[in-house]
């Protein structure tokens, strides 16, 4: 059985809200983890997670009656949190971007949906590390404002 996870990265700080708790799996097989055998396990990380900006991006549909008055059809709101990865390896940066493409994603016990590339920011010239931090978007799960026909 090949199986592949990643571990916990331990150093001391001061600061209890720098790291996240990440929980990731899935029901079924995937990323070469036997995940069928038990639809209950998940695999857990504490990370060096950001959260830089918080949007609430709104979609809608907006007509105009015949009398001149706008109304929106459909109004869509979701919450969507552009994160950054602490300095990571590159082995660590893989393991990332495939836990966030997991079916069950959590961070701190709170669902979300990874969306859109897991860009790992480029190397100065002038660094010394190996080290690397990574950009990556999630939409908050289950925080979907709907108004339709208002």
């Amino acid at each position: 059985m090949n199986v592949t996870a990643i571990s916990n990265s331990f150093y001391f700080s001061k600061k209890q809200l720098d790291t996240k708790v990440v929980e990731f799996g899935a029901s079924f097989d995937c990323f070469n983890v036997n995940y069928s055998e038990n639809s209950d396990f998940v695999q857990k990380v504490r990370l060096h997670i950001d959260a830089l900006q918080v949007t609430t991006p709104v979609k809608e549909r907006v007509y105009r009656e015949t009398s001149g008055n706008f109304r929106n059809a459909n109004v869509f709101i979701d919450k969507k949190i552009k994160c950054t990865a602490g300095y990571f390896d590159e082995n660590i940066h893989e393991a990332m971007g495939a836990a966030l493409k997991h079916e069950t994603l959590l961070v701190d016990s709170v669902q979300y949906f990874s969306e859109g590339e897991y860009e790992i920011n480029g190397k100065e010239s002038s660094d010394t590390s190996d080290l690397t931090q990574a950009n990556f978007t999630l939409n908050k799960q289950g925080y979907n404002l709907t108004n339709q026909s208002c």
